[in-house]
């Protein structure tokens, strides 16, 4: 297998867009497979997912930062992606930043990227030539193809859970969902349907994914057509932000609350059936409090939260502490999250501490206009999609579940 490279860029400018040709053509004769829209998506190609796919798929990327780069959303919702697996996949997965011309440390140090404090973090090379580069970037591209099994990607991690999905009943059901999505079946056997298939799912729009869930209710309880409805949903925050939502709810990055900032326009639920998708079997429960800022309500938080919580666990009036406590403690060692979603303003946030200490082993997910930081057990629910992103993902998701009740 060849190590696919992905190259973030938006090369405007004359002189990046001739590097970057150069660049990929010289990666692609170095024995790497180059993931470039450019060269692989046209027009009428769901560029946005497509490329979104990519993010989790490569092995190792690329960053050019050229002027227009530094100024464009879509590089800064990539980089953001690639960074968080950076952050959390290193040594596996290479993140390699390149300054174009017209680009100094400073400026990559400012804005969007200083906030997160990509320069500091992330070793980044000036660009003069492509040989030059290629130089100063090859120890680690070499490291990236000395591996002899290259790492599962997020994007096969996630394939794998589809292929259990879809597996089961008739093979014949498999390909007629693949074809009603406009994918040639010609050779595919038995054998391999559910692979091919869980493939042509992972790469197509959401409008596919609806074709082939309708076909797949031949042969598959409503059920799983529903896991799997959901598990290739738009996404309303990034893949990689619902996995990181897994690891929290898990406790396995040390237990924090969340903090998804934009505009409310998603529910506790949502984000939290966003991140539960990608486990099949987890069992979610989420409780949703809304507090208001003043005295009465900063005292009575804790109990609103215990209220919440003894309603959606399904605990009677007469069940006392000891019985909340047993129970978040058997969910906890079954491996079955309960979040709490909270809407709270700046002023109630600092009763968190206080929520986390009195219930250890739940997960707080705070809706608020501002994403906010990591500080005082605080973790901010990142990369966002853009609001607008965001706003259409919601609606593409609430229709096409509409129609596909309607289906049934």
């Amino acid at each position: 297998m060849r190590p696919r490279i992905f190259i973030s860029h938006s090369a405007k400018e004359a002189g990046a867009g001739a590097f970057l040709d150069a660049l990929a053509a010289a990666l692609d004769g170095e024995g790497f497979d180059v993931l470039l829209d450019r060269e692989r998506l046209h027009a009428g190609d769901d560029w946005f997912g497509c490329i979104s796919n990519w993010v989790e798929y490569c092995h190792g990327a690329i960053v050019l930062f050229s002027p227009a780069a530094l100024r464009s959303e879509f590089v800064s919702f990539e980089v953001s992606n690639l960074f968080h697996r950076w952050t959390h996949e290193r040594p596996d997965f290479p993140l390699l930043p390149v300054r174009l011309e017209g680009v100094t440390v400073e400026a990559l140090g400012a804005g969007r990227y200083g906030d997160i404090q990509f320069a500091a973090k992330v070793q980044h090379v000036e660009g003069t030539t492509v040989d030059a580069t290629l130089g100063l970037l090859r120890p680690k591209l070499d490291a990236l193809k000395a591996h002899v099994d290259l790492p599962a990607t997020p994007f096969e991690r996630l394939e794998e859970q589809v292929v259990t999905l879809v597996d089961g009943g008739s093979w014949k059901v498999r390909r007629a969902a693949a074809e009603a999505i406009g994918t040639t079946t010609d050779g595919w056997t038995e054998a391999d349907t559910s692979e091919r298939l869980a493939r042509a799912l992972m790469l197509t729009d959401f409008s596919g994914v609806f074709k082939a869930a309708r076909e797949l209710r031949r042969a598959l309880d409503a059920a799983r057509v529903r896991e799997l409805f959901d598990l290739l949903s738009p996404n309303w925050v990034s893949r990689r932000a619902a996995l990181e939502l897994q690891d929290r709810a898990k406790g396995a990055s040390g237990r924090a609350a969340v903090v998804a900032g934009r505009e409310l326009l998603f529910t506790p639920e949502m984000y939290a059936r966003r991140a539960s998708a990608h486990l099949p079997g987890w069992s979610w429960e989420v409780a949703v409090v809304s507090a208001k800022v003043g005295a009465q309500e900063r005292c009575n938080l804790v109990e609103q939260v215990r209220a919440a919580l003894r309603d959606r666990l399904g605990l009677l009036e007469e069940d006392g502490e000891d019985e909340l406590r047993r129970t978040l403690r058997r969910r906890e060692r079954d491996g079955d999250p309960v979040v709490v979603g909270l809407a709270l303003d700046d002023a109630l946030l600092t009763a968190l501490p206080a929520l986390q200490r009195r219930f250890p082993t739940v997960t707080f997910l705070v809706l608020r206009d501002a994403a906010g930081d990591g500080a005082g057990g605080r973790w901010a629910l990142r990369p966002e999609l853009p609001l607008e992103r965001e706003r259409w993902a919601k609606e593409e998701y609430e229709d096409y579940l509409r129609r596909l009740e309607r289906a049934s």
